[in-house]
């Protein structure tokens, strides 16, 4: 997955997550929906989206849960953590309702 696919799915977290609660992660795994893992993409802008996301989060009233704000602030401060990646993406699927891709022709694909 490229960067702007990346970009474009914490856009739409930011998007879910601003329109409803975050007191409670998503029921979605259990109905067997599951986002696909990105692992093809730099831990340094990758990280900066996701600070990014929190403080719009919290700016916006609807802030990320005290356990998964931990958990996050936790990895991002680890740099040289290689799955870091997989651990941010694992903790905010929880919260995602829809993972949407943009293809480089710009087809979309809702999942």
């Amino acid at each position: 997955m490229n960067k702007r696919s990346l970009t474009t799915q914490l856009a739409i977290w930011l998007i879910i997550l601003s329109n409803c609660g975050t007191e409670k992660p998503s029921d979605n795994f259990s109905s067997g929906f599951s986002p696909d893992l990105v692992d093809e993409v730099e831990l340094q802008p990758f990280s900066k989206h996701v600070q990014r996301l929190m403080r719009k989060l919290d700016y916006l009233g609807s802030p990320l849960p005290a356990e998964a704000v931990s958990d996050l602030n936790e990895i991002l401060a680890d740099e040289s953590d290689t799955e870091a990646i997989i651990k941010i993406q694992n903790i905010l699927d929880q919260f995602c309702l829809a993972s949407v891709m943009i293809n480089p022709e710009s087809r979309v694909k809702t999942k």
